[in-house]
């Protein structure tokens, strides 16, 4: 019987320490697969983050979302390196940027301009294709479409191109009513484009008149008064010296764009573009890829405007941005002495012709066919430039140059000296005599004004 009992005794023990085994395997078991659990859910949460990662990178800078059909898939330019010098502060007289331009020996830049904007259809588009080329340009906007909208004002600033002033109504009968009107005008769009850009930088200040600063009939005297006072603002001016005619007449297809632009365009180093980003102007749209790789294949570089390279320019030049004052001669005045193309040429048809003449006596001189101005002097100089024409003076000597459509002549004498202009049918003739010396004779082959950039396009 105790044999017995002590069996069953064992027997319980064995199955209670069976029971403790079984017990512990299944916490163990169920450690295990928590363990495993947890990893499983931070793979899964790693997994997730890294992909969200990667959708927002391509859609932050990666992906180039746009309908325009490109006909080529030539590789993005490499960024211009080309050295950019500090471009010096205008002064009263001397605040033309094509001047500074042309002054500069730079060698195949080329500026895209584009007027009349920011809207929300036709800038994105163009930004998208700059962002593609890697390219910069210049948006010459309206401020009460910077109003409408700020954000895309914002956008061309932070994409790395210069955002500058075009007035704030594009109405020229405001904007050239009077000195007050005018900086007002102007002052308001800057303020507007500073208030919208990235911890509100302060871009190069230059201005766009709207038709150009031409003298002609469009307010054209205005516009010559005006000039001083965007020096007195702190503003350079800047026109252009070839187009694609965007804004001329009937709406035209990319292809005839860039057509007209070739046709049109000038043999200079220096290329400033006008062009327009206004709402309709899907053509410039279909033609900027195109305009772009061909400037590239010629060997251009792209810059803003406030990007000038000085270190080919002549030590004057660079270092005070002027060319250095001709030295007193006697007899140098006539044009057949001095025969140079500037970078300051219009891209315009308008017709302009200048004419200047001195002498050690008395001098004058007058001109046809468009609008002109005119210097003399005691020695005197005058150059004139697609519409638009400017006069100084010096002393001992006197040349003139012209640029685009426009012509000059100059005479010389120790007596006294006269000048005279007609015109006919589109051509005009200056004559310019001394008194029994040198008769010299310059034709103007003038064309008409298609009215470029003189029309606010509407919304």
């Amino acid at each position: 019987m105790a044999l017995q009992q002590d069996f069953e005794n064992r027997r319980r023990e064995r199955l209670r320490r069976q029971r403790k085994q079984r017990q512990r395997m299944r916490i163990i078991r169920l450690v295990v697969l928590l363990i495993l659990l947890i990893l499983v859910i931070i793979a899964v949460a790693a997994g997730i983050s890294r992909c969200a990662g990667n959708s927002a990178n391509t859609d932050g800078g990666g992906a180039v979302v746009t309908q325009i059909p490109m006909e080529t898939s030539s590789p993005a330019p490499a960024a211009s390196t080309a050295p950019v010098s500090a471009i010096p502060a205008p002064e009263a007289g001397d605040n033309n940027l094509l001047d500074r331009i042309a002054d500069s020996g730079q060698k195949k830049h080329v500026y895209l301009t584009f007027d009349d904007g920011p809207n929300d259809t036709v800038t994105p588009q163009i930004l998208d294709i700059l962002r593609k080329y890697n390219v910069k340009a210049t948006f010459f906007m309206v401020g009460r479409y910077i109003e409408k909208t700020p954000y895309m004002c914002t956008r061309v600033v932070e994409e790395g191109h210069l955002a500058a002033p075009h007035s704030y109504s594009h109405d020229y009968s405001t904007v050239y009513a009077n000195d007050s009107n005018f900086r007002e005008e102007v002052d308001k769009t800057y303020q507007l484009i500073v208030a919208n850009s990235p911890k509100n930088a302060e871009p190069f200040k230059v201005f766009r008149f709207p038709g150009g600063s031409y003298d002609d009939a469009n307010y054209g005297s205005e516009k010559q008064d005006y000039k001083d006072s965007l020096a007195e603002m702190g503003f350079y001016y800047c026109d252009w010296n070839s187009l694609t005619g965007d804004a001329e007449g009937r709406t035209k297809s990319g292809e005839e764009l860039l057509d007209y632009f070739n046709e049109t365009r000038p043999d200079l180093n220096n290329l400033i573009i006008l062009m327009h980003d206004t709402s309709g102007k899907q053509g410039t749209v279909e033609m900027l890829p195109r305009l772009i790789e061909q400037l590239l294949s010629e060997g251009y570089t792209f810059s803003r405007l406030d990007e000038i390279d000085y270190s080919n320019a002549p030590r004057s030049t660079a270092a005070a941005s002027q060319s250095p004052a001709p030295t007193e001669d006697a007899d140098t005045s006539s044009s057949d002495d001095t025969d140079t193309t500037s970078d300051t040429s219009s891209g315009s048809s308008d017709d302009d012709t200048s004419s200047s003449s001195s002498s050690g006596g008395s001098s004058s001189s007058s001109s046809s066919s468009g609008s002109a101005s005119s210097g003399s002097s005691s020695g005197g100089s005058s150059s004139s430039s697609g519409r638009s024409s400017s006069s100084g003076s010096s002393s001992g000597s006197s040349s003139g140059s012209s640029s685009g459509r426009s012509s000059s002549s100059g005479s010389s004498s120790s007596g006294s000296s006269s000048s005279s202009s007609s015109s006919d049918e589109g051509v005009t003739k200056t004559t310019t005599t001394t008194s029994g010396n040198t008769t010299t004779e310059t034709v103007n082959d003038s064309g008409s004004d298609t009215g470029s950039d003189r029309v606010l396009d509407p919304e």
